[in-house]
């Protein structure tokens, strides 16, 4: 039961106290409730369609704002010595004329922490997108893709979920009903040891038939450690997905398993290329690689829009020369218009674009390999389920000739010529038979569970 402690490994949760005793579809619930794949896969589709929601607001306005702060030194007015000498002063002082004819060009440009005040400068950037080439239409695309995809992925998730959960749960039925048939083949076979022993005293039987009827009872002790390990593994693995004690109702019998022969390959194909969540998995992923495609073309295109732009400085600057307001961009301005925007980044957008080619070629190629790679899972499970029916129809005509094996040996028994050798070969053959036709039903039933999860749409449960 290897395949069973390798299933609920990736589906592990916590364990809570208290055990209750469950139908299939009650613990198919608590796996779902605390399977922690389910909620990742959920976690997915929230930030996809986050990312979607982003993609719709691609047209409104892009704003940018910048706010600049910086002290506003104390400048010393540099005017040539020899325009000193060439200038009457007119009866002003050096600096005063020095002050009255700065020029902005003519002052000294040394760091100096003497500050005359500070100057602030604001500005704000609207821009309005006209056309985009397609880039805008193509990132909703994209996102709507992704969208799609995680939505699939969290049914494909759900189903791997249930079918583990069945399959757990189904085990779990089929351990406990060994269980039953082993201590009914025990007790018959204690009670067969005990007229034995007795026959052997009197003297009716020899040794050896003794050993020969212990070493019937030792074949079904060794049956019994491994339906034992079945049940233990079982009951393990329930507790493990439903992250609490959990039994099931063993003495609610579960419905026989067809016996009817599956539909053939093609009609199955076709139907699980239409309602599988991973094919609708690979579309999405089409979709996507269309549209990384489509933005990595359009990536070597501007844009086309119009833009808003405002600027304001201010300075407290209390110097009437200072040398702000000498700048040219000192006050208010604003500005509107047309305008083309792109980014060129040769390596990137063309290293983007060879990668969107290749992966769009994947997309189609994960198509075709994962319709063959369905088709022979298909194929597989369609020739298990005719093996299976074709092996119960052979057990339950085995059991029938045991069972009138049996009945023969009574009526010899009655009549004391009976050997107990044929007694233990004929106990031994009846119960073997009745456990592999349990262990028969079992593997049918997993058989038509694995096809559907092949085929058929994703249920309620």
């Amino acid at each position: 039961m290897t395949w069973l402690i390798l299933a609920v490994l990736p589906f592990l949760s916590a364990k809570n106290p208290g055990s209750v005793t469950v139908s299939m579809n009650d613990f198919i619930k608590l796996v779902l409730k605390n399977n922690p794949s389910l909620k990742e896969a959920s976690l997915q589709v929230n930030r996809y369609e986050a990312m979607l929601k982003g993609a719709k607001l691609l047209y409104f306005p892009q704003i940018t704002l910048s706010v600049q702060g910086a002290p506003s030194p104390k400048y010393k007015c540099m005017v040539p010595q020899e325009w000193m000498n060439l200038v009457d002063l007119g009866g002003m002082s050096e600096k005063e004329f020095r002050e009255t004819y700065c020029l902005t060009t003519d002052r000294d440009d040394n760091i100096t922490l003497d500050l005359d005040g500070y100057v602030v400068r604001f500005e704000a950037k609207a821009t309005f997108p006209l056309y985009t080439f397609g880039k805008i239409e193509y990132a909703k695309e994209l996102a709507n893709a992704g969208v799609r995809y995680s939505e699939a992925n969290m049914k494909s998730v759900r189903e791997k979920v249930i079918f583990t959960a069945k399959k757990a749960w189904l085990s779990s039925h089929a351990a406990a009903e060994l269980m039953k048939l082993l201590d009914e083949s025990q007790k018959l076979m204690k009670k067969s040891l005990e007229k034995a022993e007795k026959m052997e005293e009197d003297g009716k039987i020899t040794p050896t038939d003794l050993i020969r009827l212990k070493l019937g009872e030792n074949e079904l002790n060794l049956r019994a450690l491994e339906i034992k390990k079945l049940n233990s593994i079982s009951i393990q693995a329930m507790k493990i997905l439903a992250g609490k004690d959990v039994t099931i109702d063993a003495s609610k019998s579960v419905e026989d398993p067809s016996e009817v022969k599956p539909q053939e390959v093609s009609i199955l194909l076709k139907k699980a290329m239409g309602n599988r969540p991973e094919f609708a998995m690979i579309s999405a992923a089409r979709a996507a690689a269309k549209a990384r495609h489509g933005l990595a073309k359009a990536a070597f295109k501007p844009n086309i829009g119009l833009f808003l732009r405002y600027r304001l400085t201010l300075s407290n600057s209390e110097d009437p020369k200072s040398a702000y307001l000498n700048d040219g961009l000192h006050g208010n301005s604003l500005a509107f218009g047309l305008g083309l925007e792109m980014k060129f980044d040769p390596s990137k957008m063309l290293t983007d674009l060879r990668l969107a080619r290749v992966e769009s070629r994947m997309a189609n190629v994960k198509l075709t390999a994962a319709r063959d790679f369905l088709k022979m899972q298909i194929s597989t499970v369609r020739e298990n389920i005719i093996y299976q029916i074709d092996k119960l129809s052979i057990i339950k005509r085995g059991i029938k000739l045991s069972r009138g094996w049996l009945i023969a040996l009574e009526d010899q028994e009655a009549m004391n010529v009976v050997k107990p050798k044929e007694m233990v070969d004929a106990l031994v053959s009846y119960f073997k038979l009745r456990f592999a036709l349990i262990e028969a039903s079992w593997a049918l039933r997993l058989e038509w569970l694995k096809l559907h999860a092949l085929t058929e749409k994703p249920g309620v449960l």
